[in-house]
């Protein structure tokens, strides 16, 4: 459902993307490319998560900057020096959605490398404080 709101240029709802990385990035790289790729800061988003290398969850603090991002991704993905190959709407849409997520499924397996980045109004927050 997510997916098919992102393919419409209408009446989009999602929120959440996941970008399939065809180089291995960590999450300050991804973060840099998505800044100047979309032209956004850090006040736009709320959730980041590289769950391993190749793999980011990105949950946008709007669907209209969620759309736009997909749009430029999209169309970006797999240009020289750009290391998205694809991407889609994310599983869970949504910062508590995206957070209960994490929190059932990882938080007793995951280290610091993989736990992911909380932001509150572009400052980050730890993730025990967010869950």
């Amino acid at each position: 459902m997510a997916q098919d709101a992102l393919n419409s240029s209408s009446n989009t709802k999602a929120t959440s993307l996941m970008f399939k990385l065809s180089c291995k990035m960590s999450q300050g790289g991804f973060l840099e490319q998505l800044h100047q790729l979309c032209g956004i800061s850090k006040y736009e988003y709320n959730f980041v998560h590289l769950p391993w290398k190749q793999l980011a969850i990105v949950n946008f603090t709007s669907t209209a900057i969620c759309d736009h991002c997909f749009q430029v991704m999209k169309q970006a993905a797999g240009a020289p020096g750009v290391c998205v190959a694809n991407l889609q709407a994310g599983l869970h849409q949504g910062l508590a959605a995206n957070l209960a997520y994490f929190c059932a499924k990882c938080c007793q397996q995951s280290d610091y490398k993989t736990l992911p980045m909380i932001l509150v109004n572009g400052k980050e927050v730890p993730l025990g404080l967010a869950c």
